[in-house]
């Protein structure tokens, strides 16, 4: 199986892809549509030469202000490829859905790849939950340690930055684990002294009927970074923590600990492009999907 793949746009998300493909044997060739120089890959330097390579799969990972012209462009000059797309699929979202239908797409919320995420999909599927809370803090000029971070895509407006689009994460695997939900109250502005004209937290609160109380937290200010998932129903309690890959549950008064120390987060990239590339798509967050995670953001941007 040798495949021939593209990445349009080549910071931080796109290098990661290609070092990561270039590992991968079902890859034999990779190509790489950036303005940026001393590229170790083959490069294209005009947008049109992508109908002469015909890549097999084609990742997106340009500012997220920039998806929907290339998505275009793939969709009209391409067929029967796989895209993947960053996170988030937009820098906004359309009330009125965008069709493409030439070619497969997909959004890149890699964290669905987590095995914490796939152990708490798993083992609450068949529970009621009182309820969920999802807390992610970090520091965003300890983000790149290559661009100063008030320069970076996270930090302005008109790249599609701040914490709800960055960190939208959450919201994905929250709504893939639980289910749709409904936003019941939301906040999502910029609080601190970092130097960006974008918001720089969100908080939600809200409910379905699998879980009465679904609170997520956000930021990119707080110098105490945290990853983790508290979780609360009958008989069962879970403390899950992203940065050491460790899960504390007490099921039935028994406490137990599972770690999952083999693993990085570049292993979830790895998984998710073993679905592309197969084309065996179990885990991946659909198009579709991705555009309801671009509704959620639209509602607390609304609400708050």
């Amino acid at each position: 199986m040798n495949k021939i793949a593209l990445i349009i746009g080549y910071g931080s998300a796109g290098q990661r892809h290609a070092r990561l493909l270039k590992k991968n044997k079902k890859i034999s060739k990779i190509y790489i549509f950036s303005s940026s120089v001393n590229i170790p890959f083959n490069k294209i330097n005009k947008l049109y030469d992508i109908k002469k390579i015909n890549p097999d799969i084609v990742i997106i990972s340009t500012y997220s202000s920039k998806h929907l012209s290339y998505i275009k462009f793939l969709d009209r000059n391409l067929k029967n490829k796989v895209i993947l797309i960053e996170k988030p699929l937009f820098d906004k979202f359309y009330s009125k859905e965008k069709k493409f239908i030439n070619n497969k797409y997909y959004v890149g919320y890699n964290l669905r790849f987590h095995p914490i995420i796939k152990f708490l999909k798993a083992k609450l599927k068949k529970r009621k939950l009182w309820s969920f809370k999802v807390v992610s803090n970090s520091f965003l000029p300890n983000w790149r340690k290559n661009i100063q971070y008030h320069k970076s895509a996270s930090a302005l407006k008109k790249y599609g930055g701040g914490a709800l689009l960055e960190l939208s994460h959450e919201i994905d695997f929250t709504n893939w684990i639980l289910g749709d939900f409904k936003i019941l109250f939301s906040i999502n502005k910029k609080i601190s002294n970092l130097k960006i004209n974008t918001d720089d937290q969100y908080e939600i609160f809200g409910g379905n009927k699998k879980c009465k109380l679904i609170n997520i937290s956000t930021n990119f200010y707080s110098k105490i970074k945290k990853r983790e998932i508290y979780v609360d129903c009958k008989n069962l309690s879970i403390s899950a923590n992203f940065l050491n890959n460790k899960v504390n549950l007490i099921e039935n008064n028994k406490a137990k600990t599972i770690y999952f120390n083999n693993f990085t987060m570049n292993n979830s990239f790895q998984d998710e492009h073993e679905e592309i590339i197969t084309k065996k798509f179990n885990n991946i967050c659909t198009y579709k999907q991705g555009n309801e995670i671009m509704n959620y953001i639209n509602q607390v941007k609304k609400n708050s």
